[in-house]
């Protein structure tokens, strides 16, 4: 008996005490979303499509730097500075205090190649020679607006694979004593004292230059090795021909030196191995006739290696052998200019591979915060005429195609590779997967789950309402590799199969192990495959005015911008593409939470005695990329500022007797916003204890009722239950 009245005061007393809470509404808000946590939103680079626009103007190079200098532009990708007028403009340039400006490598190479299987030529230490008595460093006394550098390597600057500042040694600076000590060594010496070099039997040395058409950097280039030339005493001459004479009469041009400016369409350097490698008489295959084991085993070695750690080993020690061996003069890296104006967007990223060129800053430069930033604006842009067929050509730079279409992988602004449209990409070789093919190469390509966060749908999907499954990966390599017009059929012809595992995972194979097959990924933009040849024939018969549609039925795409005006040969505009998958699942702003301390009353509607304190607004706000937010007093605003994403506080000690609003407003990326309202009544603070009183009084006379249900409705209904246990227990015992 006593333990059956311990139990039931037990229960009266825990119902006593939840009687505090039993009134009180649960006003939190509760998402079960997987957030993307981010750190340094503003700096993420892969966090962008902050300007609502981004407009193309199609103008000439040096028009556009004009244009910049007005403020009609605010972005020039790239410009080639050359000549007079366009040395004022680049000083005025960069005495302008509202334009930035960014150097980046040109993607070529420009230099000297030596006939190898030539005497005196086929002189290693006759070529090294010429290499210590050229002064690199006069190279710009043409006044070449941008800085032509002195340089060594034939990898282009601007590559990740390039080892200049990590060589040994330098041709930078004339060394004409080490020069002629090399060439006393194999006897070529002034034997008759007549102020020219002969070789050892007796027959002076006729440096002889033929440059295959006449190409930038010819005539500077061609100057220090003739200065070289002279002062160690050899004659030199030099001439331009056509390059189709060069196929004509091969045999006629052997004993000279030929000067190549070779220029690449992408960022690999599988070039360097038919360059300097093996024997062949075509144009720009191996023009030195150069052959070396050593090096042909490194270049072999960085074809074939599948990891970048591989290959940028075979990589430096093909380079250190070039620079000792000097099969070719490489005198100078030149430039580009790339310069965007500062007051009006910000962000800007300098990749090393292409300065402010590159796909990242349309897509991540954001307005300036005083001008209502980061979201919204319009970037002008000025380029030359560009076209917007994804079959014709594609690189990461800041052109508008890059913008419309995204590829598997993308460069990022470290000269690396990375995923982009796919969530993650599985790379494997015989060595890691024996089901793989010995020497094929094997990329799993992952796209992300498509999932439902608050309601939205989070994935890729095309503009026209389609989603972007691995059917579109597939579709799109099958026709870029049986089209033999297309750009990119070259670029495939390594390609072995690509199989559609299920929706969302695509597997491409390759039969070579090359890393450069990563780039492959970056390279090809992906298109719909339920209207690929249709699409891509209406583009090149609207874009030449043979067809009218709308843009809507020409141009499905799904990269960050939408394709909304083109005018021929004038400009492109791209409006922001709220559907983009990387927008969706960074900016949706979920409704703001509401907490206020509970002697305030429901966040609906709240009453509040005159003078009391204490009084907080509280607003827990869920969102990936928070903007701005805004407090409103009865439609006034009160306070407003760039908003960090944690809780916004206001507080309502002031307000007067009356009746008032308060109202938030936040906003996320391209102004997505929302907002949460609160009634206030303010009463004197005699009338409001008043009240309150009340209220007490009313909770307190319920208290006891609710306290009695529980005990009848709840407690003895277990007693029962329980004595009824003890009494069964005890028959059996019995």
């Amino acid at each position: 008996m006593e333990r059956g009245l311990l139990v039931k005061t037990s229960w009266l007393v825990i119902a006593l005490l939840l009687l505090p809470l039993l009134p009180v509404p649960n006003n939190e808000f509760e998402n079960q979303a997987t957030f993307f946590e981010i750190s340094n939103w503003q700096e993420n680079p892969r966090i962008g499509q902050y300007a609502s626009k981004l407009v193309y103007n199609f103008v000439e190079p040096t028009e556009s730097i004009v244009c910049l200098l007005n403020g009609e532009i605010d972005f020039v990708p790239r410009w080639y500075p050359n000549g007079a007028s366009d040395s004022l403009l680049y000083q005025e340039m960069l005495e302008n205090q509202l334009i930035e400006t960014s150097e980046y490598g040109v993607n070529s190479l420009a230099g000297f190649f030596f006939n190898c299987e030539q005497y005196p030529y086929n002189l290693t230490e006759f070529r090294r020679a010429l290499a210590h008595a050229i002064n690199k460093t006069s190279v710009n006394a043409n006044n070449h607006p941008v800085a032509k550098t002195p340089f060594d390597s034939p990898v282009p600057i601007n590559s990740m694979f390039c080892m200049e500042d990590e060589l040994p040694y330098h041709y930078y600076h004339a060394d004409v004593i080490k020069a002629e000590q090399l060439l006393n060594s194999v006897g070529i010496t002034d034997y008759d004292h007549d102020g020219y070099r002969e070789s050892p039997d007796g027959e002076e040395i006729l440096i002889e230059v033929i440059a295959i058409e006449y190409s930038e950097g010819y005539n500077s280039s061609v100057q220090v090795l003739r200065e070289a030339a002279t002062s160690l005493g050899f004659h030199f001459s030099s001439e331009v021909i056509d390059s189709t004479l060069l196929v004509r009469c091969p045999y006629q041009y052997l004993d000279s030196v030929r000067y190549y400016n070779v220029s690449f369409g992408s960022r690999s350097i599988e070039w360097l191995r038919p360059l300097f490698s093996g024997v062949s008489e075509a144009p720009y295959r191996n023009p030195s006739r150069f052959t070396n084991e050593t090096l042909n085993r490194w270049l072999e070695s960085m074809d074939s290696a599948s990891a970048y750690e591989e290959a940028r080993k075979a990589a430096f020690n093909a380079q250190l052998i070039l620079q000792e061996q000097c099969p070719m003069i490489r005198i100078f890296q030149d430039y580009y200019v790339s310069a965007h104006r500062t007051d009006y967007f910000q962000g800007f990223l300098e990749s090393r591979i292409e300065g402010f060129n590159s796909f990242w800053n349309p897509y991540h430069c954001r307005l300036i915060d005083d001008l209502g930033g980061p979201y919204g604006g319009s970037l002008r842009i000025g380029v030359v005429n560009s076209s917007l067929d994804p079959t014709l050509s594609y690189t990461n730079d800041a052109s508008p195609l890059n913008l419309l279409y995204d590829t598997v992988a993308r460069m990022n602004i470290d000269g690396r590779y990375e995923p982009w449209l796919v969530q993650d990409i599985l790379v494997e070789t015989h060595e890691v997967n024996t089901a793989v093919p010995e020497g094929h190469i094997r990329y799993t390509c992952i796209l992300p789950e498509r999932r439902k966060i608050d309601g939205h749908i989070v994935g890729q999907n095309w503009t026209d309402g389609h989603t972007l499954t691995s059917e579109d990966i597939v579709s799109t390599y099958f026709y870029f590799k049986q089209n033999n017009d297309s750009w990119f059929h070259r670029e495939l012809g390594r390609l072995h199969s690509v199989v559609a595992l299920t929706e969302r995972i695509a597997r491409i194979e390759f039969e070579t192990e090359a890393y450069w097959n990563i780039e492959t990924l970056a390279h090809i933009p992906i298109l719909p495959s339920h209207i690929l040849g249709i699409q891509l024939d209406y583009w090149s018969r609207w874009s030449t005015g043979e067809l009218e549609i709308s843009l809507e039925e020409t141009m499905t795409s799904h990269g960050p911008y939408i394709l909304t005006e083109y005018a021929e040969g004038e400009f492109v505009e791209l409006t922001f593409n709220p559907d983009y998958f990387l927008a969706t699942c960074r900016c949706t702003i979920w409704q703001p939470t509401f907490r206020i301390g509970p002697e305030n009353g429901p966040p609906e509607d709240i009453l509040m005695g005159d003078g009391t304190t204490g009084n907080w607004l509280e607003w827990d706000l869920l969102t990936t990329i928070p903007h701005r937010y805004a407090i409103y007093v009865d439609g006034s605003c009160i306070d407003s500022g760039l908003w960090d994403g944690r809780k916004i506080a206001f507080n309502i000690d002031d307000l007067e007797i009356g009746s008032h609003n308060v109202t938030v407003w936040v906003s996320s990326l391209h102004f997505l916003k929302n907002t949460d309202s609160v009634n206030i009544e303010v009463i004197m603070l005699s009338d409001y204890l008043v009240r309150q009183s009340i209220l007490f009084m009313i909770g307190f006379s319920i208290g006891p009722i609710i306290a009695l249900v529980v005990f009848f409705k709840v407690i003895v209904p277990i007693e029962n239950i329980s004595a009824g246990k003890n009494k069964r227990a005890g028959s059996e015992r019995a």
